[in-house]
């Protein structure tokens, strides 16, 4: 008898064994199975807006397909571009000239020839520059280099053995005279003293110094009158240092505008390089 109850006791023991273990591999299955069911259904979820489209695009093209080679009177009624009721074929010539010419924000299209204006051109609308008008400007370190619109001579620099080697003469283009006037006209030049420091403000008793320092003369010539300020000594600038109020920054960045166009003008360019600089 003992030994009869310790075998049924083994068998169902067993028994219990291989129940559990079918258990084990059935959650081991599930938990494989729901994450990717999870993936599937998201992934369909979100992917079902492009497929649908990209179904009726097909469906749309295949109709065009069908109406190009379908037999005549068989075709849909909306027939392909380019493609005349009863299959002719519509003059190409026509059809390019019946497309508008696509604008952009009322201009015809970038590659246009209209589109491609000088740099400066927009600056210049809506200005008369007087018949009379000319400017001398006086700039660089120490006041060596400038430049007098009336008579053409431009300077590159005064310190040199031979300064007469660095004198040119530049006659301003259209372009420049009308961005010169601009640029004075715009800055009021009457509204500032005759003397005149753009990086100290007489108020303050704070001063901004450099050595060495520079010059900058700026003289206009309109309507019968002219007008100068001069700056003698003051800082060299660079280095994020900008004038003590929104006048001051207007002044020099007229005067370093103008600067940079006559610089870049071939005769400047074709000036010999500065023999000494200054540290």
């Amino acid at each position: 008898m003992r030994e009869l109850r310790e075998y049924t006791d083994e068998l169902h023991r067993r028994v219990e064994l291989k129940i559990e273990t079918r258990r084990q591999h059935r959650r081991r299955v599930l938990t494989a199975c729901v994450p990717l069911a999870l993936v599937l259904v998201i992934g369909t979820t979100l992917a079902w807006p492009y497929l649908s489209g990209r179904n009726t695009k097909d469906a749309a093209l295949m109709e065009g397909v069908d109406g190009l080679t379908a037999a005549p009177g068989t075709g849909p009624v909306a027939a392909p571009d380019g493609v005349l009721a009863g299959g002719a074929v519509q003059d190409p010539a026509a059809t390019l000239e019946s497309v508008p010419e696509p604008e952009l924000d009322g201009r015809k299209g970038m590659d246009s020839p209209e589109d491609k204006l000088e740099p400066e051109a927009g600056l210049t609308e809506g200005y008369e520059v007087p018949a009379d008008f000319s400017f001398r400007l006086v700039w660089g370190c120490y006041g060596i280099s400038s430049y007098d619109s009336a008579t053409g001579e431009l300077v590159k620099t005064t310190d040199a053995t031979r300064p007469e080697d660095y004198v040119t003469t530049h006659r301003l283009t259209e372009t420049e005279r009308n961005e010169a006037w601009a640029l004075l006209s715009a800055l009021e030049l009457e509204g500032y003293p005759a003397s005149y420091d753009p990086y100290n403000d007489p108020a303050s008793a704070q001063r901004v110094a450099s050595e060495p320092n520079r010059d900058l003369i700026l003289s206009l010539r309109a309507g019968g009158s002219e007008t100068t300020v001069t700056c003698r000594g003051i800082c060299l600038g660079g280095s994020g240092l900008q004038g003590y109020d929104e006048k001051a920054r207007a002044f020099l960045a007229a005067c370093d505008r103008l600067s940079e166009l006559l610089q870049s003008t071939p005769e400047w360019q074709s000036l010999p390089d500065y023999e000494f600089y200054y540290e």
